[in-house]
């Protein structure tokens, strides 16, 4: 009878009373969990950009120095490691993303991307020290070949049903007309009319 007393409570409470708007900060805790690794990811993809961007003003000023300085054995070899370690983070950083977004369409359960969250956290605090030795295998249990080749052919824009997009995220329409001045054919994406 209590909890008969408990649900009838909660079904008849007004949304805008202060019991109602109390109650509608009480979150899922499935849903919880999934924001939390949904910021995480986050989180990590900008660590690990804002790495990117230290690693290319490096090899920047590394290149200008050696472009002064011909020969200069070592810091062309410091520029083809940072060189190295900037595409080895891009990958991640195409991957987390990938993972995010498969996490926001419900795609992939939050449990295999947690289990990621260890060997990640290392990559990114451990990745320019001298003896680190990186999981090559760390995406392979998410079996996530397949995703990343549709992603490639279409430049990471899927729709829910995998079909292509166009640049802004929108369905892309072939209409095959062309331009009288240029010959190139022309779509329309989101009602805007954009060359193919």
């Amino acid at each position: 009878m209590e909890r008969f007393k408990v649900v009838e409570r909660e079904t008849k409470t007004k949304a805008y009373s202060k019991e109602g708007l109390g109650l509608a900060q009480k979150v899922d805790p499935a849903q919880k969990e999934k924001e939390e690794v949904g910021q995480w990811l986050t989180n990590t993809i900008d660590t690990l950009n804002m790495q990117v961007d230290q690693f290319e003003s490096e090899v920047e000023s590394l290149s200008v120095q050696t472009r002064k300085k011909k020969g200069d054995k070592d810091k062309q070899d410091r520029i083809e490691a940072l060189k190295r370690q900037v595409e080895r983070h891009r990958f991640h950083v195409r991957m987390l993303e990938t993972l995010l977004r498969m996490l926001d369409n419900d795609s992939i359960p939050v449990d295999p991307v947690r289990k990621l969250k260890d060997d990640v956290e290392y990559y990114v605090d451990s990745c320019q020290e001298p003896d680190f030795e990186e999981n090559e295998f760390l995406y392979d249990d998410l079996d996530l070949d397949d995703i990343r080749r549709e992603m490639g052919e279409n430049g990471g824009k899927l729709g829910k049903n995998g079909k292509k997009r166009g640049e802004n995220g929108k369905k892309r329409r072939k209409t095959g007309r062309k331009c009288k001045k240029k010959g190139k054919k022309w779509g329309k994406v989101g009602g805007e009319r954009v060359p193919l």
